[in-house]
């Protein structure tokens, strides 16, 4: 190992910064669209598609997808049956060999939803829900306690992919004796955690059991739990609450360092999120729902909230996902309100009211409290929608649905081909504010749905659900009936991400003050590495590059003359870099 020790830092002026953004603010151009370069059938049924849910993507090109079906569906030559009703899928698409490389079923004889997927390293995690007695994954069963076996139960499971197949290792019941529903979950490192609701009086996660407050009202709260994968068992860690005495959703969770972000939307006048209370903006009825986005911080063994900000008007507010990078949180839904309020930035709807626009945010998370720092808006006079989200950089990938023609600022206005088609757009972050930089569209003459995008490396992939004919561009499905889709174009603006190797560049103590350790891999392809530290506002505190032994370095950056708060360190290596959030305390 190499030791050395960072002189102190450096700062940009006040004047060299303002230079900076204004050269910046006179240079703004946007992108011409990337084409869609595939589009292929992800599931056929013989008639109606399978229900995709979610996918997932590594930097290999890899692409994973979840979701349920009935009967027999086929991925390209591999096919899968259903034990009795909805079973779940969990497939692997190879963009390098364009074929699907394998394809597993589980479930039980009721039915069976996967929802959510993350991927990281050989490891993949799926959540969702199972009816009926039992359901089982590989040679895990769960057992489903509902008081009639009718309503569902939560379930997180765990699968190896070694390369031409894969396996189950585990797989985790939750829930109580009513309906209890997982939408979300996100892995970092060996923690995963998973978001939705539950209806249950007690609901069970592992050890730690929460009480519905909307019980006498049959309302659903929100909750947060952990898991920690130990590699072929896991077990909850522990399990939050939030939410009031009407029906509040969970959508969306992504995590870094001990920091977990949700988000949803709740309908209650009044939700809790520890000792943080957001009021509805209509609390003249309970009947329209607000977004929110929270922070809770992972002690380990415990967990709790840091805060929480709301967002809406009077009208209906759905914020369906969430992404990140260092301190901003990124949020994208939908609003129904003429107007819909994100902290001090005002969106209004493109139609007036009685119909949908979508809308993506930024929250920049300070520590123990948070703000809106700007709000972007799209939509035309036919219900518009997002629910997908991926982030590479100051890039905001948003993915969704339209119908009739829909307005993206300063971009070219898309016109649907028949009911709902789908649009995958790219939002530029600048700091303070923000821009759509592009959109594309897909689909056919018929009713098409958006489930989620995924970024892999320089490739982006839209998955969804059509009737035949699709077309994406010059690239179409073809066919008889009901397909899920999966579409893909490359972003060559996007600088390579980090590979598994690189990701475990590891900061220790974090939190800390004075000295912070930044443990760097080896690798045999690659001599530099080069690091970067800025601030909350995105300000370089410092720079600088060192030689990357092949056992790896060990980089000692004093901190002793920052302030506390937020910063992130880039740490870069050939074309490829990843990110790790700082804390000085």
């Amino acid at each position: 190992m190499i030791n050395f020790i960072l002189p102190r830092f450096l700062r940009l002026s006040k004047g060299g910064l303002v230079a900076m953004l204004l050269w910046l603010a006179t240079t703004v151009s946007f992108a011409q669209a990337p084409a869609w370069q595939a589009a292929i059938a992800a599931g056929q049924t013989g008639g109606n598609a399978p229900a995709m849910s979610a996918t997932a993507a590594d930097a290999a090109g890899n692409v994973y997808l979840t979701g349920s079906f009935q009967g027999t569906v086929v991925f390209g030559s591999l096919t899968l049956t259903s034990a009795g009703s909805e079973d779940v899928f969990v497939v692997k698409w190879s963009s390098a060999a364009r074929s699907f490389v394998w394809a597993l079923r589980a479930g039980g004889p009721g039915q069976d939803i996967a929802n959510a997927i993350a991927v990281r390293g050989t490891s993949i995690y799926i959540a969702g829900n199972f009816r009926g007695a039992t359901a089982m994954f590989g040679n895990s069963v769960l057992t489903n306690v509902t008081s009639n076996n009718l309503d569902p139960d939560i379930f997180v499971a765990k699968l190896t992919d070694t390369g031409p197949m894969a396996y189950f290792d585990w797989a985790k019941r939750a829930g109580g004796t009513e309906s209890d529903y997982a939408h979300a979950l996100a892995v970092n490192g060996s923690s995963v955690y998973v978001v939705g609701e539950f209806y249950s009086q007690a609901a069970s996660f592992g050890a730690t059991v929460l009480s519905n407050v909307s019980n006498n009202n049959f309302g659903g709260d929100v909750y947060v739990a952990k898991l920690l994968d130990q590699g072929t068992s896991t077990g909850f860690v522990w399990a939050q609450q939030a939410g009031g005495l009407d029906y509040d959703y969970g959508q969306g969770v992504v995590a870094d360092g001990s920091s977990v972000y949700v988000t949803g939307y709740f309908y209650s006048s009044a939700a809790d999120f520890g000792t943080t209370t957001l009021t509805n903006a209509n609390t003249a009825s309970n009947n329209t729902t607000d977004a929110y986005v929270a922070k809770l911080t992972d002690a380990g063994s415990t967990a709790s909230f840091q805060w929480a900000q709301r967002a809406g008007g009077l009208q209906n507010e759905y914020a369906n996902a969430i992404g990140l990078k260092g301190p901003n949180v990124y949020v994208t839904g939908t609003f129904e309100s003429s107007t819909a309020s994100f902290g001090s930035y005002v969106l209004a709807n493109a139609a007036g009211t009685g119909t949908s626009d979508i809308f993506v945010a930024k929250v920049v998370d300070t520590g123990t409290t948070a703000g809106f720092a700007w709000a972007q808006q799209a939509g035309g006079v036919g219900n518009d929608y997002a629910n997908g989200i991926g982030i590479s950089g100051t890039s905001i990938y948003v993915s969704g649905g339209f119908k009739d023609p829909i307005s993206f600022p300063a971009l070219t206005t898309l016109t649907s081909a028949g009911l709902y088609d789908v649009f995958l757009a790219k939002v530029i972050d600048s700091g303070s504010s923000a821009r759509f930089d592009w959109v594309q569209q897909g689909g056919s003459t018929g009713d098409d749905s958006a489930k989620g995008v995924a970024v892999g490396g320089k490739q982006l992939h839209l998955i969804g659900a059509g009737p035949i004919p699709l077309v994406f561009g010059s690239r179409s499905i073809q066919g008889i009936g009901r397909v899920g889709f999966l579409a893909s174009l490359t972003d060559n603006t996007i600088l390579a991400t980090a590979p598994a190797w690189l990701e475990e560049t590891t900061v220790y103590p974090n939190p800390g003050h004075d000295q912070l350790a930044v443990m760097v891999p080896g690798v045999a392809t690659e001599s530099q590495v080069a690091m970067q530290l800025t601030d909350l506002l995105g300000r370089v505190v410092y720079r600088t590059s060192a030689a990357l032994p092949s056992s790896g370095l060990r980089h000692y950056l004093d901190v002793s003359t920052l302030k506390p708060g937020f910063y992130s360190l880039r740490i870069q290596v050939g074309t490829s870099y990843t990110v790790r959030k700082l804390t000085i305390d």
